[in-house]
């Protein structure tokens, strides 16, 4: 049995297949130094809303922690700088941690960083940020 594919899902598909082909030095370092501290991780990982989606470029299920790692664009650009603002919200309204980094600090990057964020769970639900959400269905 076939399943029609909405234009909005095919859209997300195509474009994170594009990211994750064609990842930033950045990006490819970040996912080198994960992938060498034996973190788990997805790239480009989506996050749907009822209207749009957002792709986040890393995800640790383990830590609940969504990574973007910021080009220059990021810091300086009015509109861009909202942008993340909102899909920080966005993110932190569905129970995921955020963590931004920018291009330039990657390198550096203390990977232990990341394994301060931890799920809890209680009852069936997972607290993140002092967001609870089922995951039940999950």
């Amino acid at each position: 049995m076939s399943r029609k594919i909405s234009k909005r899902h095919r859209a997300l598909i195509e474009w994170r297949k594009k990211n994750i082909r064609e990842p930033t030095p950045a990006e490819f370092l970040m996912a080198a130094k994960l992938h060498f501290h034996g973190i788990e991780f997805e790239r480009e990982y989506p996050v749907l809303t009822e209207r749009s989606f957002f792709t986040a470029d890393f995800y640790c299920p383990k830590h609940g922690l969504l990574i973007e790692v910021d080009g220059g664009g990021h810091q300086y650009r009015k509109e861009v700088i909202i942008k993340d603002m909102v899909k920080d919200c966005v993110y932190k309204a569905f129970g995921y941690h955020v963590l931004r980094i920018k291009n330039n600090e990657v390198e550096g990057f203390d990977i232990n960083r990341i394994r301060k964020y931890k799920r809890k769970t209680i009852l069936g639900h997972e607290e993140s940020n002092g967001i609870i959400r089922n995951t039940s269905f999950d």
